[in-house]
């Protein structure tokens, strides 16, 4: 996957929380407590206010934009568009030795819709819309051609975001 990850940033806000109930809170500056072994960090408001990673949506800090995906964790957006793309990493094939981590796609159409891992039988329902892409997408082979999905992706948003 190309990643853009600062193409992927919210513009209209520099930093912010985005609560589960759906109120924000902007930041004139990104700051988040240090998590204890297995703790989880808190993200500090401007206020001093300390908010659990757990009441959050999603937030924007100096690497790009976190949300939530169909699974709870959080992903980051590496491409805006008509077909948002997010990545996260994951610990793979743990044979006994070293746990070997694997960047996961995630992908959500518009900005309101959920966001799911990236296949292409998901990519082809989101993409079924406009003709030439869905083309593209039937000629996919293998589940994790990411180059070819990708592209389609790239494709879809240049002509469903003008």
């Amino acid at each position: 996957m190309t990643e853009d990850i600062n193409g992927g940033k919210d513009k209209a806000m520099k930093y912010f929380v985005v609560y589960k109930d759906g109120n924000v809170a902007q930041m004139s500056q990104f700051k988040t407590t240090t998590a204890a072994p297995f703790g989880t960090s808190k993200i500090i408001l401007d206020d001093g206010t300390k908010v659990a990673q757990a009441d959050v949506q999603s937030f924007q800090d100096n690497i790009g934009f976190h949300t939530r995906s169909s699974d709870g964790t959080f992903v980051i957006r590496i491409k805006k568009g008509a077909i948002n793309v997010y990545q996260s990493s994951q610990i793979a094939g743990i044979d006994g030795t070293k746990p070997a981590f694997v960047k996961v796609a995630w992908v959500q159409k518009g900005d309101k819709s959920e966001i799911v891992k990236l296949t292409p039988n998901v990519l082809k329902e989101l993409v079924r819309d406009y003709d030439p892409v869905t083309e593209m997408v039937n000629k996919i082979k293998g589940s994790f051609n990411y180059k070819a999905m990708d592209e389609a992706i790239d494709e879809y948003n240049l002509h469903k975001t003008k």
